[in-house]
Parts: C-alpha cells; structure tokens; sequence
C-alpha cells in the first residue's frame, strides 16, 4: 500500500508540475515573442530554484510531501532541478571531481542525444 500512495503522491504532483511548466512555456512565448527557449530557460532556472530552496524547507517533512514536492512537482515542472540538486550534493560532500563531471556529462550528452534523436527522426520520419 506504501507503494501505491508513493506513486499517488508523484504522479500527482508530476501532473501539477508539467501543467505549470507548460503555462510558463505559453506565457513566456507570448510575453518575449521569441524563437528563443525563455520558458525552458525560466523553468530550468525556476525549478533549481525551488529545488534548492525544498532541500532546506522540507527536509524534516514526511516522505511523501517530499517525494510530492521535490520529485512530482519539481521533477514535472523540470528534471534540471534534479540535475543541480544531485550537482550540488556532490559539491557539498566535497566530490568537486564527481560534481564537475556530473555537469560536463549531462551538458554533453545531453546535447548529443537530442541531436541524434532529431537526426533519427528526420530519417525515419
């Protein structure tokens, strides 16, 4: 049963959080008028915010408010948040190696993947 409401809790707040970053996407587009990523780039930032900001605020809640906040809402509303959270941990314990390249593998591969899925998409697609 502990299961099932872990799911609940995420999904749920996975929900709210993609329907929040879609209505930054829409209001950033309309606001900038530009071709330019702005509401990746407001989520992205955003969300590292709000995630730095859960780390402090929620660390003695229960569990599931955390898995609820940090890993439905945020994680919904943008995984980058997950990404500088995890980053920061890393930097914290004192792992500047692990940290650096925790940061230069998900830039990198990143980027690479999404250009091979693009470059397999346009010859399947």
């Amino acid at each position: 049963m502990t299961f099932i409401k872990e799911i609940l809790f995420v999904g749920i707040g996975g929900f709210l959080g993609s329907v929040a970053r879609y209505g930054v996407y829409l209001a950033m587009a309309r606001l900038t008028g530009s071709s330019f990523p702005f509401g990746t780039l407001a989520v992205n930032v955003i969300g590292s915010f709000i995630i730095g900001l859960l780390m402090v605020i929620v660390q003695d809640a229960h569990y599931l408010w955390r898995l609820f906040l940090m890993v439905g809402i945020i994680g919904g509303f943008t995984t980058f948040s997950a990404f500088s959270h995890e980053t920061l941990v890393l930097f914290n314990n004192n792992q500047v190696f692990h940290a650096l390249l925790n940061i230069a593998l998900n830039i990198i591969l990143c980027l690479v993947c999404v250009l091979a899925g693009f470059k397999l998409g346009k010859i399947f697609w």
